[in-house]
């Protein structure tokens, strides 16, 4: 009997010192919180006040979830004490019924307590571990508390990344809608002004047909009065060549009658050197390079000794060639294709050139200056000729063989290359009334 008594009171004065650390604890809790409102109170500070409001705030929200446990813990936490209480008056009783008895012999009675304070400690025994299990399931609620509430902090901190984000690509929208808008604008101007301008090319494409037909029209018309005048030219140009060659037979036949020996003269020297022997050179004199590109004609100046060549690269050049060496005089330019022939006057002052763009130039040899620019109408001037003896040549269209004079006594046309390969030359005297002006000829195979 005394074995069991004595660890009760053991317990029972555990527990006693464990009731009065817990209200020694709740007493300073209490006189805490009484102090800290006091002082709350007497600074009355808003940003105090904010800060509180907020973590009451916070602990309601946090512990709303866990409301029926903190309930439930109090209640079993109340129970525990109640029975504590009961526990202690049972074992002062204990202790008051042990005194008593201990003289006397109510054996039976002090049994009965025995076993009464038995089945209070397994009750007790059985509350307490009812308490460490509900220890336990709070520590473990904590526990999940914290983590739960790092999970809240960890998504509070990704939602304010998200809304900072979500500004800012709203920001990022606007700016784009606000710039489709003026490109919407501008995209609406340039359609205006592309179907004005559209409106305005097909009222100048109806113009340019317009003028082009009237074009067509009056080269029709010129056509037609070039070919009246070139006919009525070949009928003068058979006249003239009818009177000519009837002079000439007169002349012959006045000279057949006349026995007077007649000295050479150098107007019979120059239609004489025709007949002179010609050899075919055997040496190369002098080599240079004179061209960028092919070298399509060369001319020696009659009085000196000056030689023009033409060549793919749309110049005429003059070079002095003087005892096996050859120094360059000058270049001619305004041709707009390859310059084919080239030639000089009777005097070496005027050089003559003619090139694929359809044109003939003179040039003068002292200032390299152009003078004149002949276009012609077709596939191009191939060949010039301006010899220094009375019988003069044209500059001849290859494709319908009409010839244009140029205003030069000494110069009055070329030949030109048909498209089947042939060449012609057409031969007129050089008269004031020819000069200028579009003839039409009698043309004679060459070659």
């Amino acid at each position: 009997m005394c074995s069991v008594c004595l660890p009760l009171s053991k317990l029972n004065k555990t527990e006693l010192i464990k009731i009065e650390t817990t209200s020694a604890i709740n007493k300073k809790m209490a006189t805490y919180e009484v102090d800290h409102q006091s002082s709350v109170s007497r600074h009355d500070n808003k940003w105090r006040e904010n800060i509180i409001s907020q973590l009451h705030e916070r602990n309601r929200t946090q512990t709303s979830c866990f409301s029926d446990l903190i309930t439930l813990h109090n209640r079993l936490f109340e129970n525990v004490n109640t029975l504590r209480g009961q526990n202690m008056q049972l074992t002062i009783a204990n202790e008051t019924l042990r005194r008593e008895t201990s003289s006397s012999t109510g054996t039976s009675i002090s049994l009965a307590h025995e076993a009464r304070l038995l089945k209070q400690t397994e009750e007790l025994t059985a509350l307490h571990r009812k308490n460490g299990e509900h220890m336990q399931q709070i520590v473990d609620l904590n526990k999940k508390m914290q983590e739960m509430v790092k999970e809240l902090q960890a998504k509070d901190t990704s939602l304010a990344e998200c809304m900072e984000t979500t500004n800012s690509l709203r920001l990022e929208i606007t700016k784009y809608i606000n710039r489709e808008r003026e490109y919407e604008t501008i995209n609406q101007m340039l359609k205006d002004e592309h179907q004005a301008l559209q409106i305005a090319f097909e009222s100048l494409e109806k113009k340019l047909r317009k003028a082009q037909e009237e074009n067509r029209q009056l080269i029709e018309r010129l056509k037609k009065y070039k070919e009246r005048d070139a006919e009525k030219l070949n009928e003068e140009n058979d006249n003239f060549l009818k009177k000519r060659q009837a002079k000439v037979q007169k002349e012959l036949e006045d000279a057949a009658r006349d026995t007077r020996p007649v000295s050479p003269d150098r107007s019979s020297l120059k239609e004489g050197i025709a007949g002179l022997p010609t050899t075919v050179p055997t040496k190369v004199s002098v080599t240079f390079s004179a061209h960028e590109g092919e070298v399509y004609a060369v001319k020696w100046s009659p009085v000196d000794r000056i030689l023009a060549t033409g060549g793919a690269d749309r110049k005429v050049k003059l070079w002095s060639v003087i005892k096996g060496t050859s120094e360059s005089k000058g270049m001619l330019v305004g041709s707009n294709a390859g310059v084919m022939s080239v030639d000089f006057d009777s005097t070496g002052t005027l050089i003559l050139g003619a090139s694929n763009d359809y044109a003939s130039r003179v040039w003068t040899v002292s200032d390299l200056r152009m003078k004149s620019n002949r276009v012609g109408r077709a596939r191009g001037t191939t060949m010039l000729l301006a010899p220094t003896v009375q019988r003069h040549y044209f500059r001849a269209d290859p494709s319908n063989y009409h010839a244009k004079l140029p205003h030069f006594a000494s110069l009055i046309g070329i030949g030109g290359y048909r498209t089947s390969g042939s060449m012609y030359y057409l031969a007129l005297s050089a008269t004031s009334k020819d000069r200028g002006r579009d003839v039409e000829g009698d043309w004679s195979m060459v070659g």
